[in-house]
């Protein structure tokens, strides 16, 4: 009977592990390759403004050619680190969105939800991770994001729509910055 239990305790316990590291560790591992391409693409708490994408671009299978990035990989060890976010004018869409260290996606923004506030700074203020019996972090406002993790990625998409030609809206974005303030 245990001859026949061995190879099925075995097999379980191979998948319980798979599973584990798939949930716990593939993710930071990804998104320790995203930062690192970022980091040397621009730095760390420095915005890379990607090149608008046309038919021969391929870091992405089909890439949008009416959507322009930005991306920011940010590290909070030395303070909170301030957007500058440029809100479109022209009614196009435009959004940031922000990933922890884990690849979790834990808030996105958009030019809707700051409506009449052109040019408005989003602080990422306050780690959310804090140490047992720490202080909690300060309630989502919407100048204020509260990063779970020390570090991670602040990505700037803007749909270039309408009348606004693609290098319009590449001037308009490349105000998008962010620096660290303390």
């Amino acid at each position: 009977m245990m001859r026949r239990l061995a190879p099925l305790i075995a097999g379980l316990m191979a998948a319980l592990i798979g599973f584990w590291l798939v949930l716990n560790w593939v993710p930071g591992f990804i998104m320790d390759k995203a930062m690192a391409r970022v980091e040397t693409a621009a730095g760390i708490n420095t915005v890379w403004h990607g090149p608008p994408t046309s038919e021969a671009s391929r870091n992405v299978v089909r890439p949008s050619p009416d959507i322009i990035y930005s991306i920011c990989a940010f590290d909070l060890s030395e303070g909170p680190v301030v957007l500058n976010v440029p809100w479109p004018e022209d009614g196009s869409y435009a959004s940031v969105s922000f990933y922890d260290a884990n690849t979790n996606n834990f808030s996105v923004i958009n030019d809707q939800d700051v409506e009449g506030e052109a040019n408005s700074q989003i602080h990422l203020n306050r780690l959310a991770i804090t140490p047992p019996g720490g202080i909690s972090p300060v309630a989502w406002s919407r100048s204020q994001i509260v990063s779970p993790t020390r570090t991670g990625l602040a990505l700037y998409r803007r749909v270039v729509m309408g009348d606004t030609s693609v290098e319009e809206a590449d001037a308009g974005r490349r105000a998008f910055s962010c620096e660290v303030t303390g």
